[in-house]
């Protein structure tokens, strides 16, 4: 492999890490497989100070290694799945803001997580949840706006302009919908046998409302919909669901990002690396390894040899890759603190 083959196949991929500051395994492997995304959690948030510094530091690092801005992905939602929660502002839960019945409650919260995670330095947000809570054994309970399609819509949208008002990119997840099924697909795989014209008058409504809205990203998920797959394969390895829906159909110009693959849904069908592969070849713009710069390394490899033998398609790498660096070409700056204002 080249190095620019590496560049291409490493900005395909977002890892994450645990620690304050950069482990020197990460490091390696930024340097060895010019990895282009991170994605932080709360392992990672110490304090502003340090979160800002930490960014500034990833972000030297890989464009260092890379040419290219890197997405600092986090999920910072509101209220229970706030990764900076202990050191900003606390919010309310998605549910909590939909039952006031005013978006521009979510609008405000959308604006002040954008201006704080501007301050701190990550600059894409996975958030907000657009999945309809109709199933109330869904895993996602209290992280949905509720239950109506066009009340998670009005809400998503408010959200979601309020976050990248502040140049903060959103992302929709967890698409097609994770609000209809009784298993955690952290733990398992969820089916959803709907029949399309279902799915459409529930699950994609408020995908649709965020994509005509100018939403930056979109999350696959990892659930079946026999609707549209019939291989009863996750969204996330779909490209019926990936290429065909949400690009095709639904016309999603931005950023597609999976779910973590170290989940089970996947995991447990395909592995780690191949299930990254598939999820590439499906569509997937950047793949999510939340936690093993081991596995991350591992899956580069398989993406190599993949990539050399055919089966991750050379042209359509190439595309994902220049897309990809056009859609950074939006990113903005981090602000300057407000500890230093």
């Amino acid at each position: 492999m080249t190095e620019q083959q590496k560049i291409q196949i490493g900005q395909r991929l977002s890892v994450g890490f645990d620690g304050f500051t950069i482990p020197q395994e990460y490091a390696d492997l930024i340097r060895t497989y010019k990895v282009g995304n991170v994605i932080l959690f709360r392992r990672n948030v110490q304090s502003f100070a340090q979160l800002r510094a930490l960014c500034d530091d990833l972000r030297r690092l890989i464009i260092a290694e890379t040419g290219h801005e890197p997405f600092i992905m986090i999920d910072e939602e509101c209220g229970r799945v706030s990764r900076l929660g202990h050191i900003a502002t606390q919010t309310p839960s998605a549910m909590a803001i939909g039952a006031t019945g005013n978006a521009e409650y979510a609008y405000q919260i959308g604006r002040l997580i954008g201006q704080e995670l501007r301050a701190s330095g990550p600059n894409f947000n996975l958030a907000p949840v657009l999945d309809c809570l109709t199933n109330p054994a869904a895993a996602h309970g209290n992280r949905c706006f509720g239950v109506e399609p066009q009340k998670v819509a009005e809400f998503g949208v408010a959200y979601l302009r309020g976050l990248q008002e502040t140049g903060v990119f959103a992302c929709a997840k967890h698409f097609p919908g994770h609000g209809d099924t009784a298993v955690d697909s952290h733990l398992g795989l969820p089916v959803v046998e709907k029949p399309a014209e279902a799915i459409w008058q529930t699950e994609l409504v408020s995908f649709q409302a965020a994509v005509n809205a100018g939403i930056k990203g979109v999350m696959s998920s990892h659930v079946v919909y026999t609707a549209f797959e019939p291989e009863r394969v996750p969204a996330t390895v779909s490209r019926n669901i990936l290429t065909g829906l949400v690009r095709g159909q639904m016309h999603f110009e931005g950023i597609l990002v999976s779910d973590g693959m170290e989940m089970n849904a996947v995991k447990d069908m395909f592995g780690i690396a191949e299930g990254t592969r598939r999820a590439l070849a499906a569509g997937v713009d950047v793949a999510l390894i939340c936690h093993s710069a081991e596995e991350a390394a591992k899956t580069c490899e398989h993406l190599y040899q993949a990539y050399e033998n055919g089966n991750l398609d050379v042209a359509e790498t190439s595309w994902h890759y220049q897309h990809i660096v056009d859609c950074k070409k939006q990113l903005q700056p981090p602000t300057i603190p407000r500890w230093h204002s």
